[in-house]
């Protein structure tokens, strides 16, 4: 992942998003946060803090959030 990229994601249908919906996990940089921009369809999530050189990250999008 180059170091200062964006991820972008897109869904089939609109969406309602709410607070920690996404966890971005890298290998040396662990647990990032981002800035999100864009929907309902499609956002855009700008990290807080860059990437290392060709680090490998994983992005996972949690599909149900509960409120309390």
């Amino acid at each position: 992942m180059p170091q200062d990229a964006n991820i972008t994601i897109n869904f089939d249908e609109p969406v309602n998003i709410s607070v920690n919906w996404f966890l971005i996990s890298c290998a040396s940089t662990g647990l990032h946060t981002a800035t999100v921009s864009g929907g309902p369809v499609s956002f855009v999530l700008n990290p807080d803090t860059g990437f290392t050189f060709n680090e490998p990250c994983g992005v996972i999008i949690f599909a149900k959030q509960s409120v309390n």
